[in-house]
Formats: C-alpha cells, sequence, structure tokens
C-alpha cells in the first residue's frame, strides 16, 4: 500500500508540473532505457541511511550501484539530485532544504522508491 502511495504521488506530480518539468520526471523515467518493463518497489528501510538527514545520505552496500541511477525530488516534483552513481554510495544533501523527499533508485533490474526527511 506504502508503495502504490509512493508510485501515485509520483505520478500525480507529473501532472501538475510545467511542461519542462514534466519532460525532466518522464525522462529519467526512461533511464535506464529497459525501466519501462522493470518492477517498481518500495525501498527497504536499510536501503538508504539515514531517514531523517541533515547532511548525507547514504545508499546501503547491498544495492548493486553498478548501473545505477538516483533522482530526489521534493514532494511537488522539484528536482534536486539526478545521477548515475559511481562507486561513491554518500550523497550530500547538506543545500537540501528541510522537507520530505522522494528517492528513486533505477537499476537494470528494478526501480525502488523510498523517501527520507531533510532536517
Amino acid at each position: 500500500m506504502k508503495g502504490t502511495l509512493l508510485l501515485s504521488l509520483l505520478l500525480l506530480t507529473t501532472f501538475i508540473l510545467s511542461a519542462q518539468e514534466r519532460s525532466k520526471v518522464l525522462a529519467f523515467n526512461q533511464v535506464p532505457a529497459s525501466s519501462e518493463n522493470l518492477p517498481v518497489k518500495e525501498l527497504d528501510s536499510s536501503d538508504i541511511y539515514p531517514t531523517i538527514a541533515e547532511d548525507f545520505i547514504v545508499i546501503n552496500k547491498n544495492v548493486n550501484i553498478a548501473y545505477t541511477r538516483v533522482r530526489i525530488e521534493d514532494v511537488t516534483g522539484v528536482v534536486f539530485f539526478d545521477k548515475q552513481l559511481q562507486g561513491n554510495r554518500m550523497i550530500d544533501v547538506s543545500d537540501f532544504k528541510a522537507g520530505t523527499y522522494i528517492i528513486k533508485i533505477a537499476t537494470q533490474k528494478e526501480i525502488k522508491l523510498g523517501q527520507f526527511v531533510k532536517r
């Protein structure tokens, strides 16, 4: 249910964004190219930590980042981070405003959705 709610929230933000912002969201949804057929799952509570962050969040070593793209956006759909990870599992969130953020981790096998809070 929670995963369905997050997915619904992401889809809803696509409709309320400007055309330019919407194209960025849709473009990410196509990376990797085969992601259209990938299952969407909820992030496990241990996949990212801390879930209440001040300066950094870390992607757990159990998540294979060899072909992983991470996108972080606020609940309105504004993108704050959108990069393919290359070895570094730590993401600097120190410049983010306080609030709730949605994180999307896309691999070659699946797409995982979750959230964290920035203090």
